[in-house]
């Protein structure tokens, strides 16, 4: 049914948006690139609510990707970027993965390329 701004031939949708914001944080003590994830992310994602709460908006408990910069590498040759390991291209790829190590089942291929297949047509 339409209304008077909706025609005939069109729906409405609620979209919801997840922009990427970088929020940079300084001089993580760490033994490696994933320890000064994990202790940036410890530091930060409990206040990430308040900071970024609006009228429109929150905070959607999602980090697309995380990158890591070496402090002192002025040319960035030991800068890193990281994925969430929930994100569906990255679990797919350790399906994959493991797939291959554990000897190669062809029905579990056939289900790891339907997954691939889904996730890239539900994908902008």
């Amino acid at each position: 049914m339409a209304t008077s701004n909706q025609p005939d031939n069109q729906s409405l949708y609620d979209v919801h948006l997840f922009p990427v914001v970088r929020l940079k944080v300084s001089d993580i003590a760490a033994a490696s690139h994933r320890e000064a994830v994990e202790k940036a992310c410890s530091a930060t994602v409990p206040e990430l609510y308040q900071r970024f709460e609006t009228k429109d908006g929150d905070f959607a408990e999602e980090i697309s990707h995380f990158l890591v910069d070496v402090v002192g590498d002025e040319q960035f040759e030991c800068s890193r970027f990281y994925y969430s390991e929930s994100d569906p291209l990255v679990s797919n790829l350790a399906r994959l993965i493991t797939w291959y190590d554990k000897g190669a089942d062809s029905e579990e291929l056939e289900r790891i390329i339907a997954d691939a297949r889904d996730v890239l047509e539900t994908s902008v």
